[in-house]
């Protein structure tokens, strides 16, 4: 099993907080779409696909070196393949579900670096957001010391590929990798300031879904730490306590590489 870095790293005290945002947002948005099916197969193929995606999220997450995990597919409804379940590579890689001919219209749900996502006429709506950036403070003596940012990439590393069927399938999710990239030395704080760019990293058609996660992690983290974003170039920025040429933010970074395939 996978050794934390966080063992010997005495300053750290407490879990790092991991922002969860629009809890219970994907099931409310999807009622609706199951309400508009036909009524009966195509609405549980909908409820289905959605439960399905959001397990593999959570457990994604915590999977580590050589884990895996067994989930089921619903693709069918009404006897006949109601969409296409693919694969695309990349980094970090993407998952997810494309409709055809369905009464709530055609849609497609996307699972990348994390975060489901719902694409439909032209735009994209955050429909659960990933563990992607965690942001905590650690505290000595009771006061504010150093800002600690965790961020940690999931990574769909296997071959192309795109599955319609008309009965359910199961897809095994494996980590084939998982490590600390960039973890400080002693525990002492390694980074003056943070910037995460997303740009190059997630789809351009996603852009909109991923500002929108990037935003709100501003809006619900304190000022004093230092956090900003460009939703328009997918930047988030921390500056930490300290001013300028004050190493004060201990940085983790963390990439998860895994391989889907048909059970």
């Amino acid at each position: 099993m996978r050794s934390s870095p966080e063992r010997g790293v005495s300053p750290i005290v407490g879990a790092v907080l991991v922002i969860g945002i629009f809890t219970g947002l994907a099931v409310t948005l999807y009622s609706a779409y199951s309400r508009a099916a036909s009524r009966g197969e195509e609405g549980e193929t909908l409820d289905s696909l959605l439960s399905s995606l959001l397990q593999a999220r959570e457990r994604m997450e915590a999977l580590e070196n050589g884990s895996n995990f067994i989930l089921p597919f619903k693709l069918n409804a009404g006897g006949r393949a109601a969409g296409t379940l693919w694969v695309k590579p990349g980094n970090p890689g993407r998952m997810g579900f494309t409709s055809r001919g369905m009464e709530a219209g055609d849609l497609t749900l996307v699972l990348e670096d994390g975060a489901l996502i719902r694409l439909s006429g032209g735009s994209s709506d955050l429909l659960s957001p990933p563990s992607l950036v965690g942001v905590s403070e650690v505290r000595e003596n009771g006061q504010p010391r150093w800002v600690r940012v965790d961020v940690h990439h999931l990574v769909v590393e296997n071959a192309e590929f795109q599955l319609a069927s008309t009965s359910p399938v199961s897809l095994r999710f494996t980590c084939t990798s998982d490590s600390y990239t960039v973890v400080p030395e002693n525990g002492r704080p390694n980074r003056e300031n943070v910037t995460l760019s997303l740009q190059g990293l997630v789809s351009p058609e996603d852009s909109g879904a991923w500002g929108e996660y990037l935003t709100y992690l501003v809006s619900v983290l304190p000022p004093y730490y230092g956090v900003s974003a460009d939703p328009a170039t997918l930047t988030l920025t921390v500056l930490g306590f300290q001013g300028p040429g004050v190493k004060d933010i201990l940085y983790y970074e963390r990439w998860t590489r895994i391989r889907v395939e048909v059970a």
